[in-house]
């Protein structure tokens, strides 16, 4: 075989485009498509994106971690249905949840399907209080505003705060480059964060939000660039 570095690169990625690599656990040499790569992180909650949760509906009430849960119903419900819903304390990607959920009260949020943005839900948040039965999880009283199709079990969903009338944003400049980032900002929210290097790079860095205006960025290596908080 010749040396990677001689081969030529492909500027424009495809859904086909393939990989080799090693199954588990049998240690076999298969091929990964860059589409199952991109459906395997999707759908199980490999990605971690700032003021997004992901979670999998379990129409078991209150079992695992990861889950979104409901009083009553089945595999399958409208979302328009929908009035209350438990959610664990950590969603698929092992965040901690309550304190982020806690500021949503009284705000709007989408609950859409990963696979299929056009099933989706979108409520006001009235009330969020710890479950009776299992501290590990929490209720959210809702009332459903707009919504297109069902809740499915076992399928994985995004919830983020959402509102149609708009949202303040602040940008926050980072000019020296450096491995944290701390942010002191005017939205008094937890806000959703994206992250662009001076080179433009899309970023994904650690974030931890320390009050309702002040947040820590952390890199794995120092870079400079703009903070994007909505």
């Amino acid at each position: 075989m010749a040396r990677i570095y001689t081969y030529p690169n492909d500027e424009a990625l495809r859904d086909e485009d393939a990989w080799i690599g090693t199954n588990y656990p049998d240690l076999a040499t298969v091929q990964f498509t860059a589409k199952k790569i991109a459906d395997y992180l999707n759908l199980n909650g490999k990605i971690s994106v700032a003021g997004h949760l992901v979670y999998k509906y379990d129409y078991n009430q209150e079992s695992n971690a990861g889950t979104i849960s409901l009083f009553s119903g089945g595999p399958v419900i409208a979302f328009s249905a929908i009035t209350e819903l438990y959610i664990h304390q950590n969603d698929l990607v092992a965040q901690f949840t309550p304190n982020f959920l806690a500021v949503l009260v009284g705000k709007e949020i989408l609950i859409a399907e990963a696979e299929n943005i056009n099933n989706f839900g979108h409520y006001r948040v009235n009330s969020y209080v710890a479950s009776l039965t299992n501290p590990s999880f929490y209720i959210l009283n809702l009332t459903p505003l707009n919504s297109n199709g069902n809740l499915s079990n076992e399928s994985i969903y995004n919830i983020i705060q959402f509102n149609l009338s708009g949202d303040k944003t602040f940008v926050f400049t980072q000019g020296a480059a450096s491995a944290t980032w701390n942010i002191t900002h005017t939205l008094s929210k937890y806000p959703s964060v994206s992250v662009v290097d001076s080179g433009g790079n899309l970023i994904y860095p650690q974030t931890e939000y320390n009050s309702l205006t002040e947040i820590t960025l952390s890199f794995k290596a120092p870079l400079s660039g703009k903070a994007y908080l909505n």
